[in-house]
């Protein structure tokens, strides 16, 4: 895999399309299975943290779990805020106070990152059609992802540690996420026949999904090699097991497993495609409409549910007005909210001016380095040696004057 982040439009465009199956299912109750959106996003999610694990890993040699944290927070935590708070005021005016005050419960297991288990532990039918509905009851999948944030990078750190001492570390991490897949499959087809209602929220019958994708992103090395026809068609293929899943599982379909397998296998396609340097996916996921979802997609699924409950508890009117509404509040989140958080530098100022200084400082480092043992590999062979002087001295680095480098000379001293 490519040391450097390379952006990946069919993915981006790929949320665009999770995103637009969930709004639709939950809004036009079509298509049927368009809760597999979220299915679509859980192996996504994995796929992207665990490449950013793996490259950290090998640009810096170890992982930062601190920096990870830090930024997973930065990225979901505002814009989920802003909903979890604007939700719980909003349920104070429009609805009673009983049901207000199940708003704010559900919105205390929200920021405890334990809402599925809030969820599951109330027996909460998510397909039920009639009754009232929390408008946080979508942040279940949120909740899933951040458990697994929180524990699936100790897994690889573990994994890798183990295998410090091969000069192929991943090795020892790919068995041990593909176990992690192995047995939550398996639990959750054991759990999804009998506790159903579980089995849906459930972060040991989910975690499988998030799994696959940290195995696609491990396994890159062997994407990048497909000839562009197999690529192209894998994307495709892709595209279209999603589309049959969207378009034929429903509520009744035994859920999560074995029928994500789906969604998740045609994820699992796209991501493949386009892993190699000149594969671009499919066409349709770089469709602009797509793409523009793609943009928005976490604030768009943070907002449609509770602006559609809300509206649905409070008017008879058209319920596609909640669809403009989302977007609205989706467009101005991402620009106000998401994106300044994610550009924010929380550090103090001395931080900030070590940090400038350390940037500055590395390019000289580097410099120094090469151009130092070029020197002293010069000066070795000039004199008959190997790494030393005849006289058993060692190359001297003197300080540049320009910044960003340090010139070398091939003066001696003694050691």
């Amino acid at each position: 895999m490519h040391e450097q982040q390379r952006f990946r439009a069919d993915i981006h465009g790929l949320r665009g399309v999770a995103v637009a199956l969930v709004v639709a299912e939950h809004v036009f109750a079509w298509p049927v299975g368009g809760f597999i959106g979220v299915d679509v996003f859980f192996v996504i999610s994995g796929y992207v943290i665990t490449g950013s694990l793996l490259r950290q890993h090998r640009t810096a040699g170890r992982i930062d779990l601190r920096a990870f944290f830090i930024r997973r927070a930065r990225r979901l935590v505002p814009a989920a805020g802003l909903v979890v708070l604007t939700s719980v005021g909003v349920a104070h005016v429009v609805f009673a106070s009983g049901r207000a005050a199940q708003v704010v419960a559900d919105a205390t297991w929200t920021v405890a990152l334990a809402a599925n288990w809030h969820f599951a532990a109330q027996q909460v039918d998510y397909f039920a059609s009639d009754g009232p509905t929390s408008p946080l009851l979508h942040l279940w999948s949120l909740a899933v992802e951040e458990q697994f944030y929180v524990l699936f990078p100790l897994i690889v750190v573990v994994a890798l540690l183990v295998g410090r001492r091969s000069d192929r570390q991943e090795r020892f991490a790919l068995p041990a996420v593909a176990a992690v897949v192995a047995v939550s499959l398996a639990w959750s087809i054991v759990d999804s026949a009998a506790h159903p209602t579980n089995a849906y929220f459930s972060t040991f019958s989910r975690a499988w999904e998030l799994g696959v994708g940290a195995l696609v992103v491990m396994c890159t090395h062997l994407w990048e090699r497909l000839a562009a026809g197999w690529a192209h068609a894998s994307g495709w293929a892709g595209v279209l097991l999603i589309g049959a899943a969207a378009g034929t599982l429903d509520g009744q379909t035994a859920f999560p497993a074995p029928w994500a397998l789906l969604p998740v296998i045609g994820t699992a396609l796209v991501l493949i495609g386009g892993a190699g340097p000149h594969h671009d996916g499919p066409a349709l996921l770089r469709w602009r409409p797509f793409s523009a979802l793609g943009t928005v997609s976490y604030s768009l699924y943070l907002w449609h549910f509770p602006v559609l409950v809300f509206l649905t508890s409070t008017s008879t009117g058209p319920v596609w007005v909640a669809v403009p509404v989302a977007l609205g509040l989706a467009f101005a989140t991402h620009r106000l909210v998401e994106r300044p958080f994610q550009q924010m530098d929380f550090r103090s100022p001395r931080r900030q001016r070590a940090g400038r200084t350390w940037r500055d400082a590395v390019p000289g480092f580097r410099s120094c380095g090469t151009d130092g043992m070029r020197n002293a590999r010069r000066i070795a062979r000039s004199r008959g040696g190997h790494g030393l002087g005849a006289d058993g001295c060692r190359p001297d680095w003197i300080r540049c004057r320009s910044r960003h480098r340090i010139q070398c000379t091939g003066r001696t001293r003694c050691g």
